[in-house]
């Protein structure tokens, strides 16, 4: 609003007419009043001024395919395109063998990395094709993690890399809480802004929440401005997000929505390496960054050109649209498809660990098989460790301390914790609950395929195992 009223000065000078004592009438210069400055800055559309979605430095994709790479405004995708270097112009028909080359080109710059597998460097190069094409995808991109098995590998440089061959400049930084308030906070600033992209760097605790996870199947948001009771309207969210660490933990959903790029270092002191081909990585892409964006485009203009050939690879649920653009253009080009890490996440996902162990520990702590209530688990995790001092509730005792982020093991906690992994499929089982006595809820494991009546009191299905039946063995087809 500062700036509208400053606009308003530069354009027109206001005056009011005033009497003077002696019945003249002059004209005072007068500034913009509060009203005058509102109603324009709110009003949001002006007669004969064309849509702004953003201004970039580099040439981009358009959703069908061609290369945005004019200086100046592009009535297509309302972006203004301001180069910061001198760009080579993207051919308009390159073959496929010109996209394999163009692969060549970016790899080389990473070739110092010790990826754990190729599959893994194809997330790096996905992500430099994500920064070039996000006007071209209809829909959200899953969030680029770079994970390491010592500190000094590498990972936030492959991020900074990959944001300078696209954008010209390294990562925006920002740090991350386990607070979902504060990253709510971060998220609506990040859209005011409309940053291109953001970076959780050097991440020591699990990572994961509801409110990301919110942004990253989206593509819209709305929040509370600070300091007001009001919310800024609703957003575009187009952000980037990546986050890097050393043996990254992923919490809540965020395995499911998330490329896990991991580096396995040999060295002690990866960081003291002197044997590398840039000893400036940063600086050579910065020079180099016209060829290398340019190759990056290469690749997704050729797979367009090309009739865009489905690769026959396995659809990402809540990513199709940057699958079908970054997966296939990288598969068809030669190289491995980043979707071949997925199996990896489930190693580094800690919602699944706390669901194992959930599994392990109730089965263990309902001896009589009619359930047991929060309460239950609570005095049990109250009750003293034996003489010979073993816990023999340690299973159950460290998902439930999970469960209660480290605080102190209420039933009201517990009880909110197992609702969030009701129904959640383990090992060919599942947690449940039932009605018990007093409206408590008695929490039991079991089989999948064993029709259930949960505490919605629907049925499952022609037999049902009730907490304290041997569960029947069947072959389900889901």
């Amino acid at each position: 609003r500062a700036l509208v009223r400053e606009r308003i000065t530069q354009a027109v000078r206001l005056v009011k007419e005033e009497l003077r004592k002696d019945g003249e009438s002059i004209l005072v210069p007068k500034t913009p009043p509060e009203w005058l400055v509102l109603a324009i800055h709110q009003r949001g559309q002006f007669a004969g001024v064309r849509r702004l979605a953003g201004i970039v430095r580099t040439p981009t994709l358009r959703p069908d395919g061609t290369v945005f790479q004019e200086r100046g405004y592009d009535p297509e995708t309302g972006l203004v395109l301001h180069p910061d270097c001198d760009f080579a112009e993207v051919p308009g028909e390159p073959t496929q063998d010109e996209a394999i080359n163009a692969v060549k080109e970016l790899v080389e710059i990473v070739n110092d990395f010790p990826f754990e597998t190729e599959a893994h460097r194809s997330i790096w190069l996905a992500t430099v094709l994500t920064m070039l094409a996000r006007p071209a995808i209809n829909g959200p991109c899953p969030l680029f993690a770079f994970d390491a098995n010592t500190r000094g590998a590498g990972k936030s440089l492959l991020a900074d890399v990959a944001s300078i061959v696209a954008t010209g400049s390294p990562m925006a930084r920002m740090a991350w809480s386990r607070c979902d308030e504060e990253t709510r906070k971060a998220i609506t600033a990040v859209a005011l802004e409309a940053c291109p992209a953001v970076l959780f760097d050097n991440v020591a605790i699990e990572f994961g929440s509801s409110v990301l996870d919110m942004a990253l199947t989206g593509t819209e948001w709305t929040g509370r401005v600070l300091g007001e009771s009001r919310t800024t309207g609703i957003l575009p969210l187009t952000t980037i997000w990546m986050a890097t660490g050393n043996n990254l933990q992923l919490g809540g959903d965020m395995a499911r929505r998330t490329l896990m790029c991991r580096l396995e270092s040999p060295e002690e002191h990866p960081e003291d390496r002197k044997d590398l081909h840039h000893l400036d990585l940063k600086a050579y892409v910065r020079r180099e960054r016209a060829r290398l964006a340019v190759s990056g485009l290469t690749i997704l203009r050729a797979y367009f050109a090309a009739g865009c050939p489905d690769m026959q690879i396995p659809a990402w649920g809540s990513f199709e649209a940057w699958s079908n653009l970054i997966r296939q253009a990288l598969v068809w080009a030669g190289q491995a498809d980043p979707w071949q890490t997925r199996d990896a996440m489930r190693d580094v996902d800690q919602s699944a660990e706390i669901l194992r162990l959930l599994h392990a520990g109730i089965e263990q702590a309902d001896v009589e098989g009619n359930g047991v209530t929060a309460a239950d688990i609570v005095r049990l995790l109250d009750a003293q460790v034996g003489e010979d001092k073993v816990d023999a509730w340690s299973t159950l005792r460290i998902a439930i301390e999970e469960l209660c982020d480290g605080r102190k093991i209420t039933s009201q906690k517990v009880g909110c914790g197992l609702r969030k992994f009701r129904g959640r499929v383990s090992a060919g089982k599942r947690l449940n609950s039932r009605p018990g006595h007093g409206g408590v809820k008695l929490w039991f494991i079991e089989v999948v395929g064993t029709a259930s009546t949960g505490e919605d009191g629907c049925d499952g299905g022609d037999e049902i195992n009730h907490p304290g039946e041997k569960s029947k063995e069947h072959n389900y087809v889901f």
